[in-house]
């Protein structure tokens, strides 16, 4: 979804709370902690879903709402991307997109925080969602080093976030008083470890010195977020210690396949996998003599001429039911080479670029990988 879209979808829940009281109580618990920014998203849309008076409420907020749009406001009315928030039903009235609406509610289902979607901090508690950079082909494993990098993730961004409004308080209490707040270089102190906590931190206090309002620098922004776990971005994949085979040996049944139905149905493990199946196929083309270069998955090139593509997906059926010792990625790889072979037309370029991407019909709850090959350009 575009940041756009994210933007006016908050402005209109933004608005609505105000006239809705019975929303207060989510958001309530949401400050407190209590649920996630994507849990408190998805009761609120429930709610509005359910009550066509609360619907309705909505949608005269949205009427009168303006939309921000690459710095400037305007109208729902004028921007022709208001569709994807508010759509008419078949009588006339607006509604809010089913699709969007869809989105994030089964997407939250399976990933719990959806970084590249938040537009807000990250609520203490609350478990990172991460992809992890190995070669690993255990599922089990691998949803094993998820959890590990979340967790490390999750420290880090504490102690980043206690930095930062460690600063934010030395702002306050210049507010406080009334005094102006203090140019950057002068808001560093003459001691090492001040200095260094200051060069962490050079975003924070140069909002400061721009004047910032202070209830703006609480909230941050994603060049004040940590650099592994911003907000409105997706994270690079996180490196961990590989779990070693006695830990895995070690592990019940049932924790290897909680393992492994993380690494398959959540965005993160599936993204994991991208590197690895890619390398998987490339040597399997090899193989029969195609040599390949391989390259991270260009949107870019959508309209491009494909020489040959195919999907392999998986039904996901619930929490569990994922087979620990299934070859997920072997298999996924494996498959995805030989379809790619014969749809190759004869004759074929010598040269050819190998793409592998997610597959995530949430929806459809099918989910999976797609490869590609397309000529080399040049």
């Amino acid at each position: 979804m575009e940041d756009q879209v994210l933007e006016g979808l908050s402005v209109l829940l933004g608005k609505v709370i105000k006239e809705a009281p019975e929303l207060e109580g989510v958001m309530d618990r949401a400050k407190a902690g209590e649920i996630t920014e994507t849990e408190a998203m998805t009761e609120m849309l429930l709610a509005i879903k359910a009550n066509p008076n609360l619907e309705k409420r909505l949608m005269e907020v949205a009427q009168r709402s303006v939309v921000p749009v690459q710095g400037k406001a305007l109208s729902i009315e004028d921007d022709p991307r208001a569709e994807w928030l508010v759509q008419l039903k078949p009588n006339g009235l607006p509604q809010l997109n089913p699709f969007f609406e869809a989105y994030l509610i089964e997407r939250s289902q399976f990933d719990g925080d959806m970084p590249e979607l938040r537009t807000g901090r990250l609520i203490e508690g609350v478990s990172p969602s991460v992809s992890v950079d190995t070669k690993a082909r255990n599922p089990a494993l691998i949803g094993t080093m998820m959890d590990t990098a979340s967790k490390q993730v999750r420290k880090d961004v504490d102690t980043h976030e206690a930095e930062r409004l460690q600063i934010v308080n030395r702002v306050a209490e210049d507010d406080e008083v009334g005094r102006p707040r203090r140019p950057v270089l002068e808001a560093i102190n003459a001691s090492g470890q001040d200095l260094e906590l200051m060069q962490r931190h050079s975003a924070t206090l140069q909002r400061a010195a721009d004047g910032i309002p202070l209830d703006a620098l609480v909230q941050g922004s994603p060049e004040t977020d940590h650099p592994s776990y911003r907000r409105r971005e997706v994270p690079a994949p996180i490196k961990v210690k590989r779990v070693k085979g006695s830990t895995l040996a070690k592990m019940t049944d049932a924790q290897k396949r909680e393992g492994a139905w993380k690494f398959l149905s959540t965005t993160q493990g599936r993204r994991t996998a991208v590197t690895i199946i890619r390398e998987l196929i490339a040597f399997e083309l090899d193989k029969k003599g195609i040599e390949v270069t391989e390259r991270d998955y260009d949107k870019a090139c959508e309209n491009q001429d494909i020489l040959a593509h195919h999907e392999w997906t998986l039904q996901l059926s619930g929490a569990g039911s994922t087979q620990a010792s299934f070859s997920l990625i072997d298999m996924a790889a494996k498959a995805l080479a030989i379809q790619l072979l014969k749809r190759l037309p004869d004759p074929y370029p010598s040269g050819m670029i190998l793409e592998v991407d997610t597959v995530n019909k949430i929806s459809d709850r099918k989910v999976g990988w797609a490869a590609r090959l397309l000529p080399s350009i040049g």
